[in-house]
């Protein structure tokens, strides 16, 4: 096909978008809607990690051992943490350490503690934060059982909390994503199908006289990707500029536990690459997968 007959077919297919301005509109509308949302459910998701990876952090499982626990056996354990994938990060703290800790927070109290260095009552103790909280109850199982340990304290409600708030929000954007996706190409599929009825003549005529498939075709095909990428482009802006906006608002609000989440929000510009590139990849796969099926099946060449 020559270059010349390509340009028309493109051109008119950018065309045909001007023209059905409602159906177009509507597209580019229910589109943009699933892709605004399918932005926010990722940042959404991003800053939960962040948030749930600060919340582990602040609530650390702790080992107390045996006074009589050997050498040998605290080299098991720090042997079996070691070999731990979803362990972000663990400590060995001796009783001295911990003692010498208590004496450093107390301040003006010190004399308390101090007496108790020739008998010191605290135990040696594994710090332990994980990176993975749904891993946290067989985890807990499995240290028990290693001979020396005397206790294991852990946040296992609240680590079943945030595992249980996690799914449930990866299944609820699942879903609305799928069926966000789902209206958009009907939408879109209508709006070729009124194109095509639109059309019909002009197509008789093609078809008549020697038009072959493909040029029928690809100006369908080209306004369901030109609508796919205006939506990416329309979606990606209002993301960017109300993404910041409400980081803007947040900074401005004098409450702790904003300030906190505030402390964990993640930077769009971190991210606007990725995002644009993702907007753009889903918008032309849901314009060229719309027009292009939707023109063979109701396209009768």
């Amino acid at each position: 096909m020559a270059m010349n007959s390509i340009g028309y077919l493109i051109r008119q297919g950018i065309r045909n978008t001007i023209n059905n301005g409602v159906m177009s509109l509507a597209s580019v509308g229910v589109l943009f809607s699933c892709l605004l949302l399918i932005g926010s459910s990722v940042l959404v998701s991003l800053n939960l990690n962040n948030i749930i990876s600060d919340i582990e952090h602040q609530n650390e499982i702790v080992v107390f051992l045996n006074d009589d626990i050997s050498e040998e056996q605290t080299d098991n354990i720090s042997e079996f943490l070691s070999n731990k994938d979803f362990i972000d990060v663990f400590e060995f703290i001796t009783k001295d350490e911990a003692l010498e800790k208590h004496i450093n927070i107390t301040g003006n109290n010190k004399s308390l503690f101090e007496s108790l260095k020739d008998d010191n009552p605290l135990p040696d103790t594994y710090n332990i934060v994980l990176s993975d909280l749904s891993e946290i109850e067989d985890f807990i199982e499995e240290l028990e059982n290693f001979d020396g340990v005397e206790k294991v304290n852990a946040p296992v409600e609240v680590a079943n909390m945030i595992v249980s708030i996690k799914h449930t929000i990866g299944i609820a954007g699942i879903v609305v994503v799928f069926v966000l996706l789902l209206v958009s190409l009907v939408i879109i599929s209508n709006t070729i199908k009124l194109t095509i009825y639109n059309r019909k003549k002009e197509i008789n005529i093609m078809k008549f006289v020697g038009a072959s498939d493909i040029f029928i075709k690809l100006p369908f095909v080209v306004e369901g990707i030109f609508i796919g990428l205006m939506s990416a482009v329309l979606s990606y802006l209002v993301l960017w500029q109300g993404y910041n906006y409400l980081i803007l608002k947040m900074s401005e609000v004098d409450l702790q536990w904003v300030s906190n989440i505030y402390n964990n929000i993640i930077l769009f510009k971190d991210y606007n690459l990725y995002i644009l590139a993702g907007f753009s990849v889903v918008g032309l796969f849901i314009g060229l997968l719309g027009s292009s099926f939707f023109v063979r099946k109701y396209l009768k060449v």
